[in-house]
């Protein structure tokens, strides 16, 4: 299995680094390949992340933000149940920063008089 990241999603846009863990027999194929196409390594930024992590500010930073998504997609689906109930059903599907919502009937969907889009059902 590759697993493949980016650190701007976990931190901050502007790091623009990411990671990839990879199979052992994969790891100097990788590297040689690297070698050969990254030009913009930042060697502090990587050191600053490395000892981040090393430190478990990564870890304690990602629990807190794990409990206030968790409480925002709960509030995603309360609201959705209370105003939505019939129309839209949305997933409860904890998978990181996203989540799916479903149209539970076949609505029309068609222009009105003013160019927006009016649901008829």
């Amino acid at each position: 299995m590759i697993l493949v990241g980016t650190f701007s999603k976990l931190l901050f846009p502007s790091l623009r680094m990411g990671y990839v863990v990879l199979p052992p027999s994969l790891v100097d194929l990788f590297l040689a390949f690297r070698i050969r196409t990254d030009f913009r390594s930042l060697s502090l930024d990587q050191a600053v992340l490395c000892d981040f992590i090393v430190d478990g500010h990564l870890g304690r930073h990602l629990r807190r933000m794990r409990d206030l998504y968790a409480s925002r997609l709960a509030a995603l689906i309360d609201g959705g149940h209370r105003y939505l109930k019939g129309l839209l059903a949305i997933s409860s599907i904890q998978a990181g920063l996203y989540t799916a919502a479903f149209l539970e009937k076949r609505h029309d969907f068609a222009p009105s008089g003013d160019g927006s889009c009016g649901a008829r059902y």
